[in-house]
């Protein structure tokens, strides 16, 4: 059985919005439970969850563990049933977690295993790409694009090379969209871009990053500086953009 694409039409919008709407609900019952009714009510009486002083990472946590491996098999089970592409990125993520927690303590580790991660998915993902089940190849690029560059970010995000790398980076991004034909790359890639923007931006004005909400400005602040370097970042991704349309064409149905 073929899976389908789906559609974004009104129906759909409205379903994913219900059915995200009752799992945060449940998450908040469980939570309201807990705190009425002891450690019962979150399935944490025999340990499963681990204590919420420590990161997500620190400690050794078999039940927590245990979990996610149901968790993920049943994700799979469902998959082969209902046949809904949303139901990969369960899997994806939980997969990503799990290597993260059992193999490091966080820190720099973690940030090496989760680049080691999303590179991995790539292939896996365009590998979906060229078969019928292209549609669960989408979820697994956006997990993808998250994990790498959530790792590069842990590591470029306080100096001007930093951001420089991150600004190249998001580059290299719009190209891979353009070559798998996946635009979640590109709008990772452009929010990279923009973030370092504004870094820029605010480093050239002589303006805290976060000045507009709150911080108090440095002396003399050249505040002309940020329209100027958001304007022309503008223009330049609406030439990419145009580039873009112009040279790729529509994937056949």
């Amino acid at each position: 059985m073929n899976v389908l694409k789906p559609v974004w039409t009104t129906s759909s919008f409205i379903v994913y919005v219900g059915g995200l709407t009752v799992l945060s609900a449940a998450a908040g019952a469980l939570g309201y439970l807990s705190s009425n009714y002891g450690d019962a009510a979150f399935e944490a009486w025999f340990g499963w969850l681990p204590d919420t002083d420590q990161g997500p990472f620190d400690g050794w946590h078999w039940g927590l563990w245990l979990l996610i491996v149901v968790v993920i098999a049943t994700a799979f089970v469902d998959l082969g049933q209902f046949q809904f592409p949303l139901l990969v990125i369960f899997p994806a993520a939980l997969w990503w977690f799990l290597v993260v927690d059992v193999l490091s303590g966080g820190g720099g580790w973690a940030a090496v295993l989760t680049l080691f991660t999303g590179l991995l998915y790539l292939p896996i993902a365009a590998g979906l790409d060229g078969g019928p089940r292209r549609p669960y190849g989408f979820w697994i690029h956006v997990v993808s694009g998250l994990l790498v560059g959530g790792a590069l970010l842990y590591w470029w995000h306080s100096s001007i090379l930093d951001w420089a790398l991150v600004a190249a980076t998001a580059i290299v991004y719009i190209g891979i969209a353009r070559a798998t034909r996946r635009s979640s790359w590109a709008v990772l890639g452009i929010a990279g871009f923009l973030a370092a923007t504004a870094y820029f931006a605010a480093k050239w004005a002589h303006v805290p990053l976060f000045s507009l909400i709150g911080d108090e400005p440095s002396a003399a602040p050249r505040e002309w500086v940020p329209p100027v370097v958001f304007g022309v970042v503008g223009f330049f991704l609406v030439l990419l953009g145009l580039s873009a349309r112009d040279r790729t064409k529509e994937p056949a149905a």
